[in-house]
């Protein structure tokens, strides 16, 4: 959810906030909350008790986000995002980076947002961390991950894409049932104008209507 505010000064604020780091459900829970608490650092400034999440786990982020909800779209302010924080880096944070990389199979995923933000911004990375990626994703298998690299991602293939990052067939089955049978209140909102009574028709007529975007190249 989306909340917006203006302060004093007239300046528009956005505060994003999700439940988990990703809608898509390969990257959902890769980091959970006590990991990220774990080696959150103090932002005195802002107060005795804020906090933020530490380099690590903020580039980690930033270059999930960039695919998981932008699709790999090469917009300037994401890319500046990875650029800062990867620049900032370490030498031991570029070794825990590499090592999150690896435990959470997307080091293709980390690797193209730092590549690409070094060509757009010649990000100073640390020694040897694009190597370490590229030799991560040599070595290990097809990560599930790496489909949100594709230049044009289908909504099919992020359904499939959910389906199997979801453990078990409970939860595949509730996602299927969601996408095909949102909840009533949902479509009533879609379909203001349309009386109660037609809701079941509505549902049809939404399955139909949206059936080829389905397999629409984004």
């Amino acid at each position: 959810m989306s909340y917006g505010r203006i302060d004093r000064y007239g300046l528009e604020h956005t505060f994003d906030v999700h439940w988990q780091i990703s809608i898509p459900q390969v990257f959902a829970n890769l980091l959970s909350l006590d990991e990220l608490a774990e080696r959150a650092v103090a932002l005195p400034a802002l107060g005795s008790t804020a906090h933020t999440i530490d380099p690590v786990h903020a580039l980690t982020i930033a270059c999930i986000h960039r695919v998981a909800h932008h699709h790999g779209e090469e917009r300037l302010i994401w890319l500046y995002d990875i650029h800062l924080l990867a620049g900032a880096l370490r030498a031991s944070e570029a070794d825990q980076f590499l090592q999150t990389a690896r435990d959470k199979s997307i080091g293709a995923v980390c690797e193209q947002g730092l590549l690409m933000a070094r060509a757009r911004f010649d990000t100073t990375l640390p020694e040897g961390l694009i190597q370490g990626l590229r030799q991560l994703v040599a070595r290990g298998a097809q990560e599930p991950s790496a489909v949100y690299l594709r230049q044009h991602l289908r909504k099919v293939d992020v359904l499939v894409s959910d389906l199997r990052a979801l453990p078990g067939w409970l939860p595949r089955f509730q996602l299927l049932r969601e996408h095909v049978f949102p909840p009533a209140e949902f479509m009533r909102q879609t379909y203001r104008e349309a009386p109660r009574l037609l809701l079941p028709a509505l549902y049809g007529w939404r399955f139909i209507e949206g059936a080829g975007g389905w397999f629409r190249k984004g």
